[in-house]
């Protein structure tokens, strides 16, 4: 599939009538081993922030991993929940461990604990549901430059709860070629990695303790009103990799945006609202935005709302061989929020990308996007891949496109017009 998303990490929800909504998982460490004995616990807030308030007694439900790292927290209520997940490597009474759960001058664990906590919200529309969560702990991890920040801008936690959070990529591997560099991930690694978690401060502040971070990792920022009768869900405010801090080891400053409920509909071909949601082929609402960020949403209805910062877009819907065409639009304070999106089948295309010489353009990381106009200068962002040449395309309509070849680090990258027809033959490009 050509759409590659960078979806925050966010966790699949699985229904279950008539059930009490309930949270379950793994606990992993660091090396991706589960952890036997870690402490879980769910607290009922308020506040979208941290709070010393709401770790006043004992929590409302709480639990042990098994010795495969397996938790649950079965029977929670409608509203919003600070989960935190507590590992030790020695041996912790309960009462130790709730203890160690509360939250400490400066934000980060003690030695030899280690600590990740997130935030749920359940209401109507989630009730008997279980979400399933893969929680990483840093158990033994030591750091030279452990991660800590803030979030600033429109930080509002009397509105909504958020949650930072920070995927490991693993080694990474980058060789020299000519005119290239040739970026590999370690094969013995996995791909699926849990997410490192925790919620700032009333002040904004957070930080991951002995995390051992990389300059490749990904850090995002979460968050969902806390007004149950409004809140479309969890959304992502913020997604990158530390490298695109400056002096990141520091501390980051991770900037908000005001943001605003975008309404995402889909269409069939002649207009009429999308019905066929049925069988294995699901609707997805495809989001990226102009930081380099991406969001991918599966849809149960041909309508989602979603809160959404303020600035340009590209968004597409999909389902099966059928997709709409990559649309741009801005959301402002005061402009539309609203954005249809129309499916129609989709062929596959097949891209050669050819340098000045008729040869192979080298193998490189590339971005699509729709025709540049003044108000969107910069639309290419939706990623993809040159593998010796060749790209193959799909859930893209036909039309007009243009493409970013490179990522611009070592010498500036190439924008060139795609214009995507029909047809048995392959598309050869030109490359300057």
């Amino acid at each position: 599939m050509f759409i590659a998303t960078c979806a925050l990490l966010l966790a699949g929800v699985l229904s279950a009538p008539n059930a009490e909504s309930r949270l379950a998982g793994v606990v992993r460490d660091a090396k991706d081993q589960p952890i036997a004995g870690a402490w879980l616990e769910a607290r009922r807030t308020e506040h979208g922030a941290l709070t010393a308030k709401d770790f006043e007694g004992a929590p409302a439900k709480s639990a042990r991993s098994d010795a495969e790292g397996r938790w649950a927290l079965p029977g929670l209520d409608d509203g919003t929940w600070i989960v935190t997940a507590v590992a030790s490597t020695t041996p912790r009474t309960d009462d130790e461990m709730q203890q160690l759960a509360r939250p400490v001058s400066g934000g980060a664990a003690p030695e030899g604990v280690a600590l990740s906590r997130l935030v749920r919200q359940f209401g109507t529309a989630s009730k008997g549901n279980t979400e399933r969560l893969d929680i990483g702990l840093p158990l033994g991890c030591t750091t030279a430059t452990p991660l800590h920040g803030r979030i600033t801008g429109v930080f509002a936690p009397d509105r909504f709860a958020y949650e930072v959070r920070v995927t490991r990529t693993g080694p990474i591997h980058t060789q020299a070629g000519e005119g290239t560099v040739a970026i590999t991930f370690d094969s013995s690694y996995k791909q699926a990695q849990p997410a490192y978690s925790v919620v700032p401060d009333a002040d904004g502040r957070f930080d991951f303790g002995s995390l051992d971070v990389s300059p490749h990792d990904l850090i995002e920022v979460a968050s969902f009103t806390l007004d149950l009768e409004d809140s479309p869900g969890i959304s992502a405010q913020f997604s990158g990799i530390l490298i695109g801090f400056e002096h990141w080891q520091d501390g980051v400053e991770i900037p908000i945006l005001s943001q605003r409920t975008v309404t995402l509909r889909a269409f069939e071909p002649d207009g009429t609202t999308l019905l066929d949601l049925g069988g294995n082929e699901a609707l997805s609402f495809s989001v990226w935005d102009g930081a380099g960020g991406s969001t991918e949403w599966d849809g149960d209805a041909a309508e989602i709302e979603r809160p959404l910062k303020l600035g340009t877009y590209l968004v597409q819907a999909s389902q099966g061989r059928g997709a709409s065409a990559i649309t741009a639009f801005t959301l402002d304070a005061v402009g539309p929020a609203e954005v249809a999106l129309v499916l129609k089948t989709c062929p596959d295309f097949t891209v050669h990308l050819v340098d000045q010489h008729g040869a192979p353009f080298a193998s490189t990381s590339l971005k699509l996007g729709v025709e540049a106009s003044a108000a969107f200068p910069q639309p290419c962002r939706i990623g993809a891949f040159c593998e010796n040449g060749v790209v193959e395309l799909s859930h893209v309509l036909p039309g007009t496109y243009q493409v970013q070849i490179g990522n611009g680090f070592r010498k500036p990258a190439s924008i060139v017009s795609l214009d995507l027809k029909p047809g048995d033959e392959p598309i050869v490009v030109n490359v300057p």
